[in-house]
């Protein structure tokens, strides 16, 4: 029970009911072509007041927190939805809240929600019990124009590339592989259109250092487990690094 003064007037309310917290899913399944679609709708009853005074005007706050499960709540997502008693999460929203809690890319993860509400700053705020949000976030970053991988008799073949992943901090494309003792190039969005080789002549050793476009094959003298980095982005020239695991 809560009471203020108007007009020297005291003015009591009576809380009803909590508010009870619906969800429309416990699972979504998160696709970056479907990043406008609905994903989840929450929605619960309003906070019920019952004044000794009529007319007597009460401001309800409602706010959704998100956190990764099993953290009693100790780092929040918050998404303010005063003023209403439904909230709809497209898609892009919810992956961006598995992204903003710190889940890495293409790994399951769980989320709890709920609703924390009040009418006054003189009261302790309702919760309401948890429940589950479960999907596989992924990265909606868009990749460079052109997409890098390795190519040649030391990994697949001259007719078949091997996609390097793309790291969009570093802004860095890497490649963990086993690879055998030949060689290779790389080359951009599986065509020879753009490609990078060794500045040196045709089978260079593999090592550390700037790559030439259009240039000499790279001779890999031993086979193995290889992690690969290419800076595309690197000045005055690309540049790659090659370290065996």
């Amino acid at each position: 029970m809560s009471s203020c003064e108007k007009d020297e007037v005291k003015v009591t309310a009576e809380p009803g009911s909590a508010p009870v917290l619906t969800a429309s899913a416990t699972a979504v399944d998160l696709k970056k072509e479907d990043a406008d679609k609905v994903a989840v709708t929450y929605s619960w009853t309003p906070i019920t007041l019952t004044f000794s005074e009529a007319g007597f005007p009460a401001t309800m706050t409602y706010t959704l927190q998100f956190a990764k499960k099993g953290t009693n709540f100790a780092t929040t997502k918050d998404v303010d939805a005063s003023g209403v008693v439904r909230k709809a999460f497209t898609v892009s929203e919810v992956n961006a809240l598995f992204k903003d809690l710190g889940f890495p890319i293409g790994q399951p993860a769980q989320l709890d929600v709920r609703l924390k509400s009040s009418y006054s700053a003189n009261v302790a705020p309702y919760t309401t019990a948890l429940t589950s949000l479960s999907g596989t976030p992924y990265e909606s970053r868009e990749l460079p124009a052109l997409v890098w991988g390795l190519i040649g008799p030391a990994g697949k073949g001259w007719d078949t590339d091997v996609v390097m992943d793309y790291d969009y901090d570093k802004k860095v494309w890497t490649l963990t592989t086993d690879l055998k003792a030949d060689l290779f190039k790389f080359r951009a969005n599986k065509a020879w259109t753009v490609n990078l080789g060794d500045e040196g002549p045709n089978g260079s050793p593999a090592k550390d250092g700037p790559l030439k476009a259009s240039g000499g094959d790279i001779k890999l003298a031993e086979a193995g487990n290889y992690t690969i980095t290419l800076d595309y982005n690197a000045t005055p020239k690309p540049t790659y690094t090659i370290k065996k695991n």
